[in-house]
C-alpha cells in the first residue's frame, strides 16, 4: 500500500501522516495508491479536505487536506475517512449523517500519536557591518569569475586572428 504524499504543509510530519491514512483506507475499504496534498489549516483547531469522486471500477486517487496545528487526531482521520470513501464512489447521499458531518466513531485512531515536525532553525541575524562584508566579498567573488571569463574570451579571440592572419599571409605567397 503506497501512499504519496505530494506536499506536507501541516505542522504534523509526514511518516505519521501516512501510518494514519493506511489505517484510514483499511477501516474504510479504499485502495492505499492515493496522492496526498496536505496543507497547513485556517484555523488552528479545523481541519477539512477535498477529494475527487470516482467509481467503483476506477477510484480516484487526489486528495487534498488542510490539518490545522491544534486539531485532534480524532477529528483529523474523520476528515481523512471522509475523503476517502469519496475516492471510492461514495457521495454524501451515500454516506451515514455521521459520516457526512465526519462525526464517526474511529476507535482505530485512538492514542494515535501526531508528532509535529521540528521547528526549522532560524538563521542568526547579521550585524550591518557582517553584512557589508559579506557582500564586498560576494561581489569580488563575481568580478574575479567575470574577468576570467572576459579574459577567456580576449585568448579565443587572439587565436582566431592569428588563424585567419595566417591564411591570408598563405593566400598572398601562394598568388605571387
Amino acid at each position: 500500500m503506497k501512499i504519496e504524499i505530494i506536499r506536507n504543509r501541516s505542522a504534523f510530519r509526514a511518516d505519521d501522516l501516512r501510518k494514519l491514512i493506511r489505517r484510514a483506507c483499511k477501516a474504510v475499504g479504499a485502495r492505499g495508491d492515493k496522492l496526498f496534498t496536505i496543507n497547513d489549516g485556517r484555523y488552528p483547531t479545523w481541519t477539512g479536505g477535498r477529494a475527487v469522486v470516482g467509481s467503483r471500477a476506477h477510484e480516484a486517487r487526489g486528495v487534498t487536506l488542510s490539518i490545522g496545528r491544534e486539531c485532534p487526531v480524532e477529528d483529523i482521520a474523520r476528515v481523512i475517512c471522509h475523503e476517502l470513501m469519496h475516492t471510492v464512489g461514495a457521495r454524501h447521499r451515500d454516506m451515514t449523517p455521521e459520516q457526512r458531518a465526519c462525526s464517526q466513531a474511529v476507535p482505530w485512531a485512538e492514542g494515535f500519536e501526531l508528532r509535529k515536525k521540528p521547528e526549522p532553525e532560524q538563521p542568526t541575524p547579521e550585524s550591518p557591518a557582517e553584512r557589508g562584508s559579506r557582500l564586498r566579498a560576494e561581489r569580488e567573488a563575481h568580478a574575479r569569475a567575470m574577468l576570467a571569463k572576459a579574459t577567456t574570451r580576449r585568448r579565443r579571440a587572439v587565436s582566431i586572428e592569428r588563424k585567419w592572419a595566417a591564411k591570408v599571409k598563405r593566400y598572398e605567397r601562394n598568388g605571387r
